[in-house]
């Protein structure tokens, strides 16, 4: 099991790159982030 520290990263790196792809596609990040929480629960 990784350490909370690593885990943080993670998400903060998961979340940027997604950002940037959201941009790329040409969605608005925000809404995207909001169908993402509302999938995850």
């Amino acid at each position: 099991m990784r350490s909370k520290p690593d885990l943080e990263i993670d998400v903060a790196w998961t979340s940027s790159r997604f950002l940037e792809l959201a941009d790329l596609l040409g969605f608005d990040p925000h809404e995207a982030l909001d169908q993402l929480s509302r999938i995850k629960g």
